[in-house]
């Protein structure tokens, strides 16, 4: 993660986002009030919007690309309900509150248009991790993290319905992003992934042209594939399955 990623410090200066090659702006271990109070609230509000916005770099004035925000924190920014194991064949719900509550200084509008700007991944305790799961020598790459959670985020969107989503971009962005990187899972697996990836497109009711993007990353897939098993010779072009 860091990369790709400018680490956004509360630190006074003119270089502060100075993104340069970097594809993302972390705010690592951070009071999630800094999102509502603060000096760079409004900045932080326009890069979630993927609005352009214009900082002090030194001795000149640049506008900020569009850029990812990722955000780790002790608090949470929503509310999150779970079920727990039932107990004497009944069940209960535990409820997290969200730590962003109103105040003098933060109103309740404040605290909604934070809310509705940010997707939350909430780890309320430690995942049992199986002893091969984590490389033994080297470092956890992206792609650790990718092959990891595949088979998860097809089990999440398969829970919900387009109508839970605030925002389009809560399930366009995961779905894409299953289509882009399924070249990376065991190839026994990718028939059966495939084909659950198509069923999210259809129950997300993608367009046309939607579809047509995670159809083509998904040839693109197919095509390496080919290439990597039967290696064609030069006049020979490998086959795209419809």
């Amino acid at each position: 993660m860091q990369e790709v990623s400018l680490n956004l410090t509360g630190d006074s200066g003119v270089g502060r986002f100075n993104l340069n090659a970097k594809s993302t702006i972390l705010l690592h271990d951070c009071d999630i009030n800094r999102l509502i109070v603060g000096k760079d609230v409004d900045k932080l509000k326009c890069i979630a919007r993927g609005e352009p916005i214009q900082a002090k770099v030194y001795a000149t004035t640049v506008t900020i690309p569009p850029t990812f925000l990722f955000i780790t924190s002790n608090q949470k920014t929503l509310d999150h309900k779970f079920d727990t194991p039932p107990r004497n064949k009944r069940t209960f719900d535990t409820m997290c509150r969200s730590d962003l509550q109103p105040t003098k200084k933060i109103k309740l509008s404040d605290i909604n248009a934070v809310q509705n700007r940010y997707i939350e991944c909430y780890v309320r305790e430690r995942p049992n991790m199986p002893a091969g799961a984590l490389p033994k020598c080297g470092n956890f790459t992206r792609q650790h993290l990718i092959v990891g959670l595949f088979s998860q985020v097809i089990d999440i969107l398969y829970k919900y319905t387009k109508d839970d989503f605030q925002s389009d971009y809560g399930y366009l962005y995961p779905i894409s992003g299953l289509s882009k990187h399924l070249c990376l899972m065991p190839i026994d697996q990718q028939p059966k992934l495939k084909i659950k990836i198509f069923y999210l497109m259809d129950k997300y009711e993608f367009s046309p042209d939607q579809i047509k993007i995670c159809v083509e990353n998904m040839h693109v897939v197919q095509i390496k594939i080919k290439k990597e098993l039967v290696e064609p010779k030069e006049e020979q072009k490998p086959e795209i399955v419809e």
